[in-house]
Order: structure tokens, then C-alpha cells, then sequence
């Protein structure tokens, strides 16, 4: 048996960018895009040989799929136009399996398969007709010399189908599969407690509490004391910061979710959060509640490159001037360092920095302050990897401090930091609030937009000063 799978993109285009898809059917019920839900059907009534048929073709799909041998199945790919009836396509495709009975699934559905269960299609029944027939398409089935489709063909088990035509739709298709159906189908992940569901790479911290039926996705992090569940799902590649509380609700890929937040019966993606009682949406414009997280390149590797590089080039900015106002300084009696303990980590790692705390000469101070020379000493520990260049604040090794940062398992400190770029103070509670943002939304667009921001602060503001 073979199938023709035929997606109109034009039906389905409020999906595009939901999360991470860039396709339609890429999007997910529980972390599994829909297509690869009909997919898997198809391999269960016996199908061979697979081919998608797209009226806009797009490159996301194909690098899924590949060729079909992770489902045992030879896919194809192919293109139709906007106006072609499923007739036209079958013709345009008529060398596709020949001699072979042919399942034509038109439409982006959601079949409510049992992977347990034995799909047959009546013998007795004519030559051609439809499994399922509705305004938002169908799933017709035709033996090789048949062409017509009017009467309905019987398949054992029968079958139910929904069709994702509003984000309400997509939004009840997901919990029916989350509380009731989830043995009914392979969902990416392992099973950790009953009805709880985890992918890769999952940071949990020790104070989460997770409520099932709940689903995560891969590369997640779920920090502090958040709360999950119950009827949840995550997806991948998302952040959940300390004190988040989420129940009833869905969370698409590529999504970071601000400390304290409380979303109940809502879907969330990226910065846009949609109520499903009544469809209506929002765009939040405060990044430290909701926002995008960016797909980039390996994180530690442009981390790296970024640390070395930038201390580098600072340090050579940096050489001539700090020689010049230090030896000023020094001669005048006025240079003085302390050696202070600093947290390195949430884990309690440490490690005593030798920093200038001031020079009573003022406008020396000033001027060493607002070229950020005051930095210059601590330049070797991010060759070292002790320090970031753009990083969290230095938290200084005291109870409070160990307090602080115990359940904060991004903390990674920089001779800079996204305090003094944004000018707040670093005692506020907005302050521990960007904190936590930009150490969840790390990249290396972010972190040299900090850096630029904290040296232009730091020269401004202490030239002020200095001219008053």
C-alpha cells in the first residue's frame, strides 16, 4: 500500500512561526509534529512508500523526514497547485506506486491512531471511497485501477479525526492526547513518573514540583522552585525561571517564561500568549515576562571565542592607558587593591580576585572608572575561564551571597554585567530580574550588545561626574 499525504499550506498559515515550526505541519501536539502523526498511521495500515505533496514546499520538512528510514518507509517529496482537486493530484502522480492500493490523505489532520491496535480496511468494499470525508478534508482510499471516490470504505478499528482549524482546535487535540491517549502513541521523550514525560537534556532543579499528566520537551530548564502541571506541555528548547507556575496550559518551543510568572489555560509562544477560552491574544512587550529564545550556534563554542577574542582586543584598548593613570596613582600614594572572596558558581565554587577599591585622588578615580581601567586586573581570569567577560555580577562569598545564588543554576559571573548595562541598581529586585533574563537568553548578539552598553554607561556616567 502507498499514500499521497497532500498539505495546503494556504489552509493552515496561522501556524507558520507557532513556536519553532516554520511549516504548518511541523507544529506540535506533545512535542511530535502532526505530520509525523499521519506518517506513523500510514505505516500502521501497511503503507510503503510515502509521498508529500506540498502547494509550498519547504526545506524544514524534508530535513525531518529525509528519506523515511526511521519509519521503514520510502518518502517522496512533491508539489501541487493551489487549485488541483485530489483527482488532479492523484493524475499528476499516477506513476507514484503503480499497481498498488493508494490511501490519499488531503488536509492537515489529526488521525487518533492506536499504535496497539491492527488497522484493516474492509475487502468487501468497492474498489474506492472515503475512510473520512469533511469540509476540512479527507482520507480516501482507492485500489489501483480505481479512480472515482463517492461511497465510505470501512477500517477497522474506525477512526476519529480532528482537524487543527483554530488555535483552540490545536489547543484541545493536545490534552485529549496529554490525559487520555498518550499510550496510544510514541512520544518523544522518556516516562519518569506516571504520565510525565521528559526529552533530553532536562535541567530540573531541586525545588520543582512537576504535577502529571505533564510533557517536556528536549534542552528545557526548569529552575528554582517553578511549578509544573498538572496538563502541561513544554516544548523543546525552553526556559522556566524561578517561581514560574504553570498549569493547563501549553508552552511552545523556543520560549523563556519569567520568574513568577502564572499562566493557566493558555498557549504560549515566544512573547505572544493566546487564551484558549476565548481565542483572544496578547504580544507581551516586557522581555523579562515572555520572549523569543533564539536558535543560534553552539552556545559554548561562540561563548568562547567571544570571552577570548573581546578580552583581548579590551586589554590592548586597554594596555597604555591603565600603565599611564595607575603609575599616577602609584606614585602618588593614592593606588590601594583588596582581596576579596567571589562566588564562581551555584555550586559554591570560589575564588579570591585582587581588585582596586579607589583612589583618593577623585578626578584619577573618575577618569579610571569611566574608561572601566578598574577592570583591566581582572582581564587574565577570563583567559583563565574563572570569569565571563559579559556575565552576572560578582557576588561577593558571604552567607547572603550563597543565598542568592544557591538556586541559581545559570549563574556565571563577567568582569561585566547586565546590571550596569540596563543602569540598575544592584540591590533592586529588577536587578535580580535581569539577572535571570540574560542568563537565560545567553547569545552572542546579547552578550556584546551588554558589553557595548556597560563600557558607554560606565564612560558617560563617570564624565558627568567628573565635569560637575
Amino acid at each position: 500500500m502507498n499514500s499521497l499525504i497532500i498539505i495546503r499550506e494556504k489552509h493552515y498559515s496561522w501556524l507558520r512561526g507557532l513556536g519553532s515550526a516554520d511549516h504548518p505541519a511541523m507544529v506540535t501536539i506533545c512535542n511530535k509534529p502532526i505530520l509525523e502523526y499521519m506518517v506513523d498511521f500510514i505505516v500502521l495500515v501497511g503503507g510503503k512508500k510515502i509521498r508529500l505533496v506540498f502547494e509550498e514546499p519547504d526545506g524544514s520538512v524534508e530535513a525531518y523526514f529525509g528519506n523515511g528510514e526511521r519509519w521503514g518507509v520510502e518518502i517522496e517529496y512533491g508539489n501541487a497547485q493551489a487549485d488541483d482537486t485530489i483527482a488532479r493530484v492523484v493524475e499528476k502522480n499516477s506513476s507514484f506506486g503503480e499497481q498498488a492500493p493508494l490511501i490519499v490523505i488531503d488536509g492537515l489532520l489529526f488521525i487518533h491512531y492506536d499504535k496497539n491496535a491492527r488497522y484493516e480496511i474492509n475487502p468487501e468494499a468497492p474498489g474506492t471511497g472515503f475512510l473520512y470525508n469533511s469540509e476540512s478534508g479527507s482520507i480516501s482510499y482507492s485500489t489501483a485501477d480505481a479512480a472515482e471516490r463517492s461511497t465510505l470504505v470501512e477500517i477497522t478499528p474506525s477512526l476519529q479525526i480532528s482537524t487543527p482549524r483554530k488555535i483552540v482546535n490545536l489547543f484541545r487535540i493536545t490534552m485529549q492526547v496529554l490525559r487520555e491517549e498518550q499510550h496510544r502513541y510514541v512520544i518523544p521523550g522518556y516516562g519518569a513518573d506516571k504520565g510525565v514525560i521528559l526529552g533530553r537534556n532536562v535541567e530540573i532543579g531541586k525545588e520543582v514540583k512537576i504535577h502529571g499528566p505533564v510533557v517536556v520537551g528536549s534542552n528545557v530548564r526548569l529552575l528554582g522552585s517553578a511549578v509544573i502541571g498538572p496538563n502541561v506541555v513544554i516544548g523543546n528548547n525552553v526556559i522556566v525561571d524561578d517561581g514560574a507556575e504553570i498549569r493547563e496550559s501549553l508552552v511552545m518551543a523556543d520560549t523563556y517564561i519569567g520568574r513568577r510568572l502564572y499562566i493557566s489555560a493558555k498557549m504560549v509562544a515566544g512573547s505572544k500568549v493566546v487564551s484558549v477560552s476565548n481565542n483572544a491574544s496578547i504580544e507581551v512587550s516586557d522581555e523579562f515576562l515572555l520572549s523569543p529564545l533564539k536558535r543560534s550556534l553552539p552556545i559554548n563554542i561562540i561563548r568562547y571565542l567571544f570571552n577570548v577574542c573581546g578580552a583581548f582586543l579590551l586589554a590592548l584598548l586597554q594596555l597604555i592607558p591603565f600603565c599611564i593613570f595607575f603609575t599616577l596613582g602609584w606614585l602618588k600614594g593614592d593606588l590601594r587593591f583588596n582581596k576579596s572572596r567571589f562566588l564562581l558558581s551555584s555550586d559554591g565554587q570560589t575564588k579570591i580576585f585582587r581588585t582596586p577599591s579607589g583612589f583618593r585622588a577623585g578626578a584619577i578615580d573618575r577618569i579610571i572608572r569611566s574608561l572601566s581601567l578598574d577592570r583591566f586586573a581582572l582581564l587574565k581570569e577570563v583567559f583563565a575561564g574563572k570569569l565571563q567577560l559579559v556575565g552576572n555580577r560578582l557576588i561577593p562569598d558571604t552567607a547572603e551571597g550563597r543565598e542568592f545564588v544557591k538556586d541559581f543554576s545559570g549563574y556565571s559571573p563577567g568582569i561585566f554585567n547586565y546590571t550596569e548595562a540596563d543602569r540598575l541598581d544592584p540591590g533592586a529586585a529588577e536587578s535580580e530580574i535581569a539577572e535571570r533574563f540574560y542568563s537565560a537568553n545567553r547569545g552572542f548578539l546579547t552578550e556584546s550588545k551588554s558589553l557595548m552598553k556597560a563600557l558607554m554607561n560606565n564612560l558617560l556616567h563617570n564624565t558627568q561626574i567628573l565635569n560637575k
